[in-house]
């Protein structure tokens, strides 16, 4: 993508997305059951998205979903409605849980590295912000 991006100026996000508390599962429920709960929550938000975008599971709770959204907004009304989507399903009988979501759309420029370290950046402002929000870069 941005390969396509830097060739045809194809507009693109990372929509970076982490479960909320994950570890209090896997101690309260088992890995077994943490597992069954990363399996419903990708299945989820697969349903969610739009055939254009991808999904990719990048270590332990942590995702990333690249966004072909059009626009900043697009992509901010995405995650936001995959946030309230979440925390409104039970994914297993007695287990809810909550995400928060950095976003960043990708700008001139940019190499993995950069994209990676913004993204990541905002992700962890949401969880600093009390988690189970949506962060944005404020500049793009």
């Amino acid at each position: 993508m941005l390969a396509g991006f830097e060739r045809y100026q194809t507009p693109f996000a990372i929509i970076s997305i982490d479960i909320d508390d994950f570890k209090k599962i896997n101690d309260n429920f088992g890995h077994d059951i943490g597992d069954k709960v990363l399996q419903s929550f990708s299945a989820l938000i697969e349903n969610h998205i739009r055939q254009t975008d991808h999904l990719f599971r990048v270590g332990g709770e942590e995702f990333v979903i690249l966004s072909e959204s059009k626009t900043k907004i697009d992509t901010i009304k995405l995650a936001e409605k995959l946030r309230q989507t979440v925390a409104s399903k039970t994914l297993m009988p007695g287990i809810n849980i909550t995400i928060s979501l950095g976003i960043c759309a990708v700008i001139k420029g940019d190499c993995v590295n950069s994209i990676a370290k913004r993204v990541d950046s905002l992700l962890y402002q949401a969880k600093a912000n009390g988690k189970n929000n949506v962060v944005f870069s404020p500049v793009e």
